[in-house]
């Protein structure tokens, strides 16, 4: 799992949440992706951190990093 204080995975971050019309929901500890379900993803950018592999692109979340805080 890369971990997200390395410069390349704030940078990426970074560009993620560059503002838009939409609004970014970020889900840390994201599980399954029910929380970001909620929310209709014509106008909401919804953004997953979760270590876990079960949370898939598309399903329930736009953008997902598979990492952790230490």
């Amino acid at each position: 799992m890369p971990d997200l204080t390395s410069d390349a995975d704030a940078q990426w971050f970074l560009r993620v949440l560059a503002p838009s019309s939409k609004r970014t929901i970020l889900d840390v500890g994201a599980n399954d992706g029910t929380l970001l379900s909620y929310y209709p993803p014509l106008s909401h950018v919804r953004m997953a951190v979760e270590p876990a592999l079960n949370v898939t692109p598309g399903e329930h979340a736009d953008h997902i990093l598979n990492g952790f805080f230490p």
